[in-house]
């Protein structure tokens, strides 16, 4: 006797909930079949392929591998910035640009701890709760040499 979606699961006898269960399952076997397939392939042929039938798709990176990307470079993603007192860093330029208004860095990445005592004031601590919790943690959290 064949199995129908009804005698599998009782969910699929109500009418408005039985879309999202055949999605469900959907997914379930559409991640299967990845699990399944993918290791059959490089990441390079699974990359080729999609190219080939229009299938928009990257290569998961590792945070080493982004930098050296082809199109990450091509598109000039990165940056090199200098921090007042940190020194050169990586940073991702802005996502558009504009002829009139080039973009620049207004502000650097805080350093570690250097807008504690704003945001505990802001989430409602008094100064001395705050200057208890600061005295608490300067204990914990290592001097960094300037």
């Amino acid at each position: 006797m064949p199995v129908n979606a009804e005698s599998a699961d009782p969910g699929f006898k109500d009418g408005p909930l039985t879309s999202i269960r055949v999605l469900d399952l959907t997914s379930v076997i559409m991640d299967q079949m990845v699990e399944e397939e993918a290791p059959k392939r490089t990441t390079s042929e699974w990359v080729a392929f999609c190219d080939r039938v229009n299938i928009p798709c990257m290569p998961v990176m590792s945070l080493e591998e982004i930098p050296e990307d082809p199109h990450v470079r091509a598109v000039g993603l990165f940056r090199t910035a200098e921090h007042p007192s940190e020194g050169r860093y990586r940073t991702v330029r802005s996502p558009v640009s504009f002829s009139a208004s080039p973009f620049r860095i207004r502000r650097h990445a805080p350093r570690l701890g250097e807008h504690t005592a704003e945001i505990l004031a802001e989430a409602g601590l008094s100064a001395e709760q705050i200057g208890e919790l600061l005295n608490a943690t300067s204990e914990t959290v290592p001097e960094r040499d300037s």
